[in-house]
């Protein structure tokens, strides 16, 4: 039988309950990609990897917008049918998969680049040393990972999330933020892992979060964005990460201290609006 990973029955199920028909990428999360795709790739004969593609979004914006080759992997059927769905409204020409990514049975090439949104934080333990060990036989020599997730580094952030009952956020028991252990499990794998931070997403971020739907004010949230502006022109790259609820994780076996875009950062990514996010 395939060794698949642990949470296998309870993740997709739970994902599917808040999976998005929306069929676009935010203006937020294309940001993200900016910062995390080098611009030199652009129009290059690229294979990309995509893991837990939901509905197709992050897939469908890489195919058309840099016409990469894309395969994304789910492991939750239902998020594969919108997924292909997505490509075929948009007409482009993307593979999708259903399956756990842990599953042995699963046979797939080396990629140029892989990338995820949320990803990483979903492998526990074990789960999650078999999924860096996957990474690096799936991603090319003078290939690179880089994943947007969500950020345990800082305490303050962990006392928050331990304080506050699941039921007032949006995750499973299977679930928390990428945290130094798994930074440190990344660094067996491969000889250069870094975190970065764009642009500072932290009012922003506990704003559509924690406050109650039903009260949402155009107002607070405007100053929320602004204090995150605020926040990313005040402090410095490299504390950045320590400060923001997000922060992207990127990984080879070579330096990747220059694979991605420090244009990105100049661009006013804080102006978004609430409905354009998850």
């Amino acid at each position: 039988m395939a060794a698949k990973s642990s949470f296998s029955k309870n993740v997709a199920s739970f994902y599917d309950r808040h999976l998005s028909a929306s069929t676009t990428l935010g203006p937020y999360f294309r940001k993200c990609v900016d910062f995390q795709i080098l611009p030199s790739l652009r129009g290059r004969d690229i294979r990309v990897l995509e893991l837990g593609c939901g509905n197709g979004n992050l897939a469908t914006y890489l195919a058309r917008e840099r016409s990469f080759h894309v395969t994304g992997v789910d492991l939750s059927p239902k998020s594969i049918a919108l997924a292909r769905e997505n490509a075929k409204l948009q007409d482009v020409g993307v593979t999708f998969i259903a399956s756990d990514i842990l599953d042995e049975h699963l046979d797939l090439p080396r990629f140029d680049v892989i990338v995820g949104h949320f990803v990483l934080h979903e492998f526990l333990g074990a789960d999650f040393d078999r999924l860096a060990a996957f990474l690096a036989a799936h991603v090319e020599e003078n290939g690179y990972c880089s994943f947007l997730e969500n950020n345990s580094f800082n305490p303050v952030f962990r006392w928050i999330r331990a304080a506050l009952p699941r039921s007032a956020r949006v995750s499973h028991e299977n679930e928390y933020p990428f945290d130094p252990a798994r930074y440190a499990v990344l660094g067996l794998h491969f000889k250069s892992v870094r975190r970065d931070c764009p642009a500072v997403n932290l009012a922003d971020r506990f704003y559509r979060q924690f406050w109650p739907h039903g009260v949402r004010l155009e107002a607070i949230h405007s100053a929320a964005l602004t204090f995150d502006h605020a926040m990313t022109l005040a402090l410095p790259a490299s504390i950045r990460p320590w400060v923001s609820y997000f922060q992207i994780v990127s990984f080879a076996q070579q330096t990747v201290g220059q694979r991605l875009n420090p244009g990105a950062v100049r661009s006013p990514w804080w102006r978004y609006r609430a409905a354009d996010n998850l």
